[in-house]
């Protein structure tokens, strides 16, 4: 009886709970990054200085208190569907991938003071590894319930 309660069970792959990993850490960066710019501007220069987190501070500078929150919002949602996968549960990347849709159109609506050609340039950037992380889960999803 043991035996049939074990096999029914998914066992989860080195290598998703290494990708699982890397994505909860830079979302929670980007958490972090964009509550220190919603609360305010002393912040800010502390965040300039940090190498990787000076690009993001310096387009997060032309956001809103709208933007913050709901990029704030939007990774925390990420970090949740990441747990998901993690837990082999299927809805976890649909959950995925309609938040990193989100999260590549938000900049187009709130940053446009960077000018188009800056943006799209970056959503590009985005849109690469967004596609490299959405095919690194999808690997897995035929093993996920």
């Amino acid at each position: 009886m043991e035996e049939s309660l074990s096999d029914t069970k998914v066992q989860r792959p080195i290598f998703l709970l290494i990708i699982g990993i890397i994505s909860i850490f830079s979302n929670s960066v980007s958490i972090l990054i964009n509550a220190f710019l919603l609360y305010g501007i002393d912040t800010n220069n502390f965040l300039l200085k940090i190498p990787v987190t000076d690009v993001i501070t310096e387009e997060g500078l032309h956001g809103n208190i709208l933007f913050f929150i709901l990029e704030i919002a939007l990774h925390a949602t990420i970090i949740f569907s990441v747990i998901l996968l993690l837990k082999m549960q299927r809805k976890g990347f649909y959950i995925y991938i309609g938040i990193q849709v989100a999260l590549l159109i938000l900049p187009l609506l709130f940053l446009g003071s960077l000018g188009m050609s800056y943006l799209i340039m970056s959503q590009v950037f985005s849109l690469i590894f967004c596609l490299l992380f959405v095919f690194l889960y999808w690997m897995y999803l035929p093993k996920m319930k």
